[in-house]
């Protein structure tokens, strides 16, 4: 498994991205890049933020997939797709990052995991399933991709709470 690490750098949306290399040589960091906020991004043509827009598709389009809403559905497909190379290029596209992923995948992209480490939940709600590489296609179809926090440490646990049993929290999709 060759793993790379996508991670943000400070409590602002568009501060720093690292992508640092984690295999048996060691860890191995490229210089940070600036990201844009896809879910604040305009959609061309309209008003429309793509975080808003994005909600509607995932909850709402397959209610009507029809007519202007296909019209709609196009528009954040093609924003997500827009974005996701963008993202590509900035973090991939030349130096030590573009290296890296070169050697990840030099045996396909099958044996690729890509971690998303953040503390700012925001970063970790960003449509990473989007990023696209040109020459392969959305990399979610062809790697793994994680997300994690970084540094955030588990909260103290309370005096009466039992260590020898595990609660479960079952959590389904809304309708």
């Amino acid at each position: 498994m060759q793993r790379l690490v996508i991670r943000h750098r400070g409590a602002e949306s568009g501060s720093g991205f690292e992508v640092q290399r984690v295999d048996g040589r060691g860890a191995k960091t490229a210089p940070a890049v600036p990201l844009d906020d896809p879910l604040s991004r305009a959609l061309p043509d309209t008003a429309a933020r793509l975080g808003e827009e994005l909600v509607w598709y995932l909850e709402s389009y397959l209610d009507y997939p029809y007519g202007p809403h296909q019209n709609r559905a196009e528009r954040v497909q093609a924003a997500l797709q827009c974005w996701g190379e963008e993202t590509f290029t900035t973090l991939f596209g030349q130096g030590q990052a573009r290296d890296d992923y070169r050697d990840a995948t030099r045996h396909g992209h099958g044996e690729l995991q890509l971690a998303i480490v953040s503390d700012t939940p925001r970063i970790l709600s960003w449509p990473w399933e989007a990023l696209r590489d040109p020459q392969v296609g959305d990399l979610a179809q062809h790697c793994r991709i994680d997300r994690q926090l970084d540094s955030v440490a588990d909260p103290p646990l309370p005096a009466g709470l039992s260590s020898e049993r595990v609660g479960i929290l079952l959590v389904t999709a809304r309708p």
